[in-house]
């Protein structure tokens, strides 16, 4: 009897084991999510340019963001976004004007930072991004 019994239990065990392990899977995700109680700051590369991304949740829309990033090496070009999130995954809409859409990023933010694809708003070419999470915003230059 107690080979059957063993043989239960292991079979059960078996079964448990992979809803564990997608439930720890699940669990960077909803730290991810938490992170945007902040504003968050990135810096990379989109294609062969530096940028410097800054985003932070809408008010009153926790599952939508709004920012911007900085090209450079002047850091002078700002470029607005506006869009949403859920999970690991981003999705962005950008304009120089605050309406006119010049293009779209789509990330997933990995442990590290974000990792995605830019593509002009006539999506005639995909350019590759990677950007680290960052703690301080680099220091702006200041016009005279």
């Amino acid at each position: 009897m107690r080979g059957i019994a063993g043989f239960v239990i292991a079979c059960a065990l078996m079964q448990a084991i992979p809803a564990v392990a997608s439930e720890m899977k699940a669990v960077p995700a909803v730290e991810q999510q938490r992170s945007f109680a902040q504003p968050q700051i990135f810096r990379g590369q989109l294609g062969a340019k530096l940028i410097e991304m800054h985003l932070q949740p809408k008010k009153d829309e926790p599952e939508s963001l709004e920012g911007y990033y900085l090209i450079g090496p002047d850091w002078k070009k700002k470029v607005l976004l506006a869009g949403e999130w859920s999970g690991a995954q981003i999705s962005l809409e950008e304009s120089e004007n605050g309406t006119d859409v010049s293009g779209t990023l789509e990330a997933e933010w990995l442990a590290d930072g974000l990792s995605g694809n830019w593509m002009p708003a006539d999506e005639t070419l995909k350019v590759t991004f990677r950007l680290q999470a960052v703690k301080k915003a680099l220091p702006q230059k200041r016009k005279n």
